[in-house]
């Protein structure tokens, strides 16, 4: 663990793989491992380790969630959502899941879906501004001016230290509306 954490991912890879080969159903060490090849993007080792260790306990919400996160980053979106959601099934209190699996879902299209994970994070967490955004783009997608605009004065007032005006005149979410009178005085 030292040597993960210290940034040293290819000792820890070595360490992890050698503890592995003395002790082959240790789902501990394979979630440490994967969780050293995601780091390294190496999601094509990740992705079965973490699957090897939930096939031993399937209750680490952690590891659902790191699965997740891999199967996002590789674009592969049907088996995010379905590791998000195993996630909050076991702790509905994650956040970040929640948010992610949102993610996920905007980018299938699933935005009914997508906006009640959205609004699950924000439950959770109210001031958590990037939900806000989000949200913002799922009624973008929706076209529902008015909640967009309440969720971006939302996310804006949360954040004030970042530049939600450019973001929001450069995000193609937004590009229909940013002549409109209602939402040009988000940009002022």
């Amino acid at each position: 663990m030292a040597a993960h954490q210290s940034g040293n991912h290819d000792m820890a890879i070595e360490i992890f793989t050698e503890i592995l080969e003395e002790n082959p159903g240790d789902g501990k060490v394979m979630y440490n491992l994967a969780n050293v090849y995601a780091d390294k993007e190496m999601y094509e080792k990740a992705i079965p380790l973490y699957r090897q260790a939930l096939e031993l306990d399937d209750s680490v919400a952690s590891a659902w969630y790191n699965l997740g996160n891999c199967y996002h980053d590789t674009q592969d979106f049907e088996p995010a959502i379905t590791s998000y959601q195993r996630c909050v099934d076991l702790k509905p209190g994650f956040v970040e899941a929640w948010f992610n699996k949102g993610l996920a879902e905007l980018e299938l299209g699933q935005l009914e879906e997508a906006e009640r994970s959205y609004k699950e994070a924000i439950n959770i967490s109210d001031d958590f501004h990037q939900a806000w955004y989000n949200l913002a783009c799922v009624y973008a997608r929706m076209d529902d001016l008015v909640r967009i605009v309440e969720c971006l004065q939302k996310a804006m007032e949360i954040s004030s230290d970042l530049d939600y005006k450019s973001m929001i005149s450069d995000d193609p979410y937004f590009t229909k509306y940013v002549e409109l009178e209602e939402f040009k005085d988000l940009l002022v």
